[in-house]
Protein backbone atom coordinates (compact mmCIF):
# COMPACT_ATOMS: atom_id res chain seq x y z
CA UNK A 1 0.00 0.00 0.00
CA UNK A 2 1.27 3.24 -0.76
CA UNK A 3 2.15 6.04 1.41
CA UNK A 4 -0.44 8.29 0.71
CA UNK A 5 -3.04 5.76 0.79
CA UNK A 6 -2.03 4.84 4.31
CA UNK A 7 -1.93 8.51 5.67
CA UNK A 8 -5.46 8.84 3.77
CA UNK A 9 -6.43 5.63 5.64
CA UNK A 10 -4.96 7.17 9.29
CA UNK A 11 -6.32 10.76 8.57
CA UNK A 12 -10.04 8.99 7.95
CA UNK A 13 -9.74 7.28 11.40
CA UNK A 14 -9.03 10.26 13.31
CA UNK A 15 -12.05 11.97 11.63
CA UNK A 16 -13.56 9.66 14.38
CA UNK A 17 -11.93 10.89 17.41
CA UNK A 18 -8.21 12.62 17.44
CA UNK A 19 -5.97 9.96 18.31
CA UNK A 20 -7.60 6.92 16.88
CA UNK A 21 -5.74 7.06 13.77
CA UNK A 22 -2.66 6.95 16.28
CA UNK A 23 -3.71 3.79 17.77
CA UNK A 24 -3.81 2.28 14.25
CA UNK A 25 -0.56 3.13 13.88
CA UNK A 26 0.77 1.48 16.97
CA UNK A 27 1.16 5.15 18.16
CA UNK A 28 -0.50 4.27 21.97
CA UNK A 29 1.17 6.66 23.98
CA UNK A 30 0.52 9.56 21.36
CA UNK A 31 -3.13 8.37 20.24
CA UNK A 32 -3.93 7.99 24.31
CA UNK A 33 -2.87 11.71 24.70
CA UNK A 34 -4.96 13.14 22.23
CA UNK A 35 -8.04 10.93 22.76
CA UNK A 36 -7.89 11.67 26.74
CA UNK A 37 -7.59 14.97 26.38
CA UNK A 38 -10.00 15.65 23.63
CA UNK A 39 -12.55 13.60 26.03
CA UNK A 40 -11.25 15.71 28.80
CA UNK A 41 -12.37 19.17 26.77
CA UNK A 42 -15.70 17.74 25.60
CA UNK A 43 -16.59 16.68 29.03
CA UNK A 44 -15.64 20.17 29.83
CA UNK A 45 -17.89 22.07 27.32
CA UNK A 46 -20.46 19.79 28.35
CA UNK A 47 -20.48 20.30 32.14
CA UNK A 48 -19.71 24.14 30.72
CA UNK A 49 -23.42 23.95 28.80
CA UNK A 50 -25.62 22.56 31.58
CA UNK A 51 -24.04 24.73 34.17
CA UNK A 52 -24.93 27.68 32.20
CA UNK A 53 -28.61 26.19 30.49
CA UNK A 54 -29.78 25.27 34.45
CA UNK A 55 -28.25 28.67 35.87
CA UNK A 56 -30.00 30.89 33.20
CA UNK A 57 -33.36 28.65 34.19
CA UNK A 58 -32.92 28.94 37.42
CA UNK A 59 -32.43 32.76 37.26
CA UNK A 60 -35.49 33.42 34.68
CA UNK A 61 -37.90 31.46 37.40
CA UNK A 62 -36.76 33.55 40.09
CA UNK A 63 -37.26 36.84 37.60
CA UNK A 64 -33.69 37.35 37.09
CA UNK A 65 -31.76 37.92 34.09
CA UNK A 66 -29.84 35.19 32.14
CA UNK A 67 -26.28 35.51 31.82
CA UNK A 68 -24.71 34.88 28.38
CA UNK A 69 -21.45 33.70 29.35
CA UNK A 70 -20.74 31.44 26.09
CA UNK A 71 -16.69 31.39 26.56
CA UNK A 72 -17.35 28.56 29.16
CA UNK A 73 -18.42 27.12 26.01
CA UNK A 74 -16.64 27.62 23.04
CA UNK A 75 -13.65 27.64 24.91
CA UNK A 76 -13.24 24.08 24.83
CA UNK A 77 -14.80 23.93 21.58
CA UNK A 78 -12.11 25.82 20.41
CA UNK A 79 -9.54 23.46 22.24
CA UNK A 80 -11.07 20.49 20.66
CA UNK A 81 -10.94 21.71 16.86
CA UNK A 82 -6.94 22.59 18.23
CA UNK A 83 -6.67 19.06 19.28
CA UNK A 84 -7.76 17.49 16.29
CA UNK A 85 -5.65 19.41 13.49
CA UNK A 86 -2.54 19.01 15.97
CA UNK A 87 -3.37 15.87 15.66
CA UNK A 88 -3.64 16.03 11.87
CA UNK A 89 -0.28 17.62 11.30
CA UNK A 90 1.19 15.05 13.79
CA UNK A 91 0.11 11.92 11.66
CA UNK A 92 1.39 13.69 8.68
CA UNK A 93 4.92 14.55 10.27
CA UNK A 94 5.09 10.96 11.63
CA UNK A 95 4.42 9.16 8.47
CA UNK A 96 7.18 10.96 6.91
CA UNK A 97 9.52 10.58 9.90
CA UNK A 98 9.18 6.78 9.53
CA UNK A 99 9.89 6.97 5.57
CA UNK A 100 13.29 9.27 6.40
CA UNK A 101 13.96 6.68 8.57
CA UNK A 102 13.64 3.94 6.83
CA UNK A 103 15.56 5.22 3.89
CA UNK A 104 18.56 6.15 6.71
CA UNK A 105 18.59 2.60 7.90
CA UNK A 106 18.91 1.44 3.83
CA UNK A 107 21.50 3.56 2.98
CA UNK A 108 23.89 3.32 6.15
CA UNK A 109 27.35 1.86 5.20
CA UNK A 110 27.82 -1.78 6.32
CA UNK A 111 29.91 -2.33 9.20
CA UNK A 112 32.84 -4.11 7.43
CA UNK A 113 33.15 -1.00 5.27
CA UNK A 114 33.47 1.55 8.55
CA UNK A 115 36.69 3.29 8.34
CA UNK A 116 37.51 3.43 12.34
CA UNK A 117 41.03 3.40 13.34
CA UNK A 118 42.98 0.44 13.99
CA UNK A 119 39.41 -1.32 14.49
CA UNK A 120 40.89 -4.79 12.85
CA UNK A 121 43.59 -4.74 15.27
CA UNK A 122 41.44 -4.37 18.31
CA UNK A 123 39.26 -7.25 16.90
CA UNK A 124 42.13 -9.42 16.49
CA UNK A 125 44.00 -8.32 20.22
CA UNK A 126 40.14 -9.41 21.51
CA UNK A 127 39.87 -13.22 20.10
CA UNK A 128 43.40 -13.36 20.94
CA UNK A 129 42.78 -12.86 24.65
CA UNK A 130 40.13 -14.61 24.34
CA UNK A 131 41.72 -17.71 23.08
CA UNK A 132 44.84 -17.52 25.89
CA UNK A 133 41.95 -17.32 27.82
CA UNK A 134 40.07 -20.51 27.25
CA UNK A 135 43.53 -22.20 26.32
CA UNK A 136 44.57 -21.98 30.01
CA UNK A 137 41.28 -22.84 31.09
CA UNK A 138 42.32 -26.37 29.50
CA UNK A 139 39.29 -25.99 26.94
CA UNK A 140 41.35 -25.39 24.53
CA UNK A 141 44.50 -26.41 22.61
CA UNK A 142 46.56 -24.70 19.73
CA UNK A 143 48.12 -27.27 16.81
CA UNK A 144 51.35 -26.57 17.91
CA UNK A 145 51.56 -27.34 21.51
CA UNK A 146 50.99 -31.12 20.00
Amino acid sequence: MGDAVKKLKYAGLNLVAPGIGHFAMKRWGRGLIYFLSTLACFIWMLVSFFQLLIGNIYTAANGGDPKVDMLSVFLPMGLIVAIWIVSYIDIMFIRLRDKTSAESEKSEVPVSRVETPDLEGKIRREVAKQLRELRDAGKIKFVDEE
